[in-house]
């Protein structure tokens, strides 16, 4: 499955390719996501993209066409400046290319297109997605304090296809995930949840009850203290968690039997320093999340018990 710490280098090799108007090479970036994840559209909408930028017209025209033939999903405000969803970021993207290509009536169409499209007289329209999401989110609360896993996890997964980039869902997803047992899954997601929001301390926590429960301690340990650190010392669960895992370190005779036997993904100067994931900007991890979310939802399906991916939900 595609991680975001195998996109992260992918981005920002392509972002530097981008500042440096070396769009050749941004393409060929992004040719490579693309083949990683096919049925995700920002891979297609940034090579189009870049093919504008060299002129190549009939090429950018083919990736947005597919675009448009991808279900239509929120992005955010920065990715493309007036639009809100991808749709509308493509059809953009298609009036200059057929205003250069001379063709004004399908430059005018697509102009007109992106207008409905963003103030929801589209059929393809996507009405406040977020705000859906949210609905959906509370919906699976209540599921959860009910003790109804597997339908909470399914509700939060609908409300992940509307907003992949909210870090609270991820949390929450991998919180059910911890109760049935799923901790591998449970563990991307509480790691896409820090990436997303790395300043709320309940995702570092979240991310540590999984490395306790995965007998990862060093890990575990790590994550508390940034949870810990966070919270400023006043969250009793963040400190019970801490205990637990400094508990479980006094028991284990060093660190390398630790790795051994749990597989630990971070360490403590990764964690604490935050190097390695908070040097990429807040755009390159929503952007990401959006990409890697359809690696994970097979997954989730299988982990919940349900049957197949349904059609027309791809990011």
């Amino acid at each position: 499955m595609t991680t975001p710490a195998d996109l992260e280098p992918l981005i920002l090799a392509a972002q530097r390719h981008v500042d440096a108007d070396d769009y050749a090479s941004a393409v060929g970036i992004f040719t490579e996501i693309h083949g990683r994840i096919p049925q995700a559209p920002m891979p297609l909408l940034s090579r189009g993209t870049a093919y504008i930028q060299m002129e190549k017209f009939e090429e950018a025209r083919d990736d947005l066409l597919k675009v448009l033939g991808m279900p239509n999903v929120a992005i955010p405000a920065e990715v493309v400046p007036g639009c809100t969803t991808m749709h509308g970021a493509a059809c953009v993207r298609l009036a200059k290319v057929y205003h250069e290509l001379k063709e004004p009536d399908k430059s005018q169409e697509y102009f007109i297109q992106r207008t409905q499209l963003e103030q929801g007289t589209h059929r393809d329209s996507i009405l406040d997605p977020r705000k859906e999401a949210e609905r959906l989110k509370e919906e699976g609360n209540r599921l959860f304090k009910e003790k109804k896993y597997n339908q909470a996890g399914a509700v939060y997964k609908r409300a992940l296809d509307k907003d992949p980039s909210n870090a609270a869902l991820h949390s929450n997803i991998a919180q059910v995930l911890i109760q049935m047992k799923q901790l591998d899954i449970a563990l991307f997601h509480a790691e896409e949840c820090c990436r997303l929001d790395p300043g709320w301390p309940k995702g570092w926590y979240r991310q540590g009850t999984v490395h306790l429960k995965k007998f990862n301690y060093t890990s575990a340990r790590d994550c508390f203290l940034k949870a810990q650190e966070l919270s400023k010392g006043t969250d009793k669960l963040v400190e019970e968690g801490l205990t637990e895992a400094e508990r479980k370190l006094a028991g284990v005779a060093s660190r390398k039997n630790d790795s051994a036997r749990g597989g630990a993904t971070a360490n403590a100067s990764g964690l604490l320093t935050s190097q390695r994931v908070w040097t990429v900007s807040l755009l390159v991890a929503i952007v990401a999340a959006a990409w890697v979310w359809i690696s994970a939802r097979e997954l989730i399906y299988k982990a919940l018990g349900i049957e197949g991916m349904k059609p027309g939900m791809a990011v």
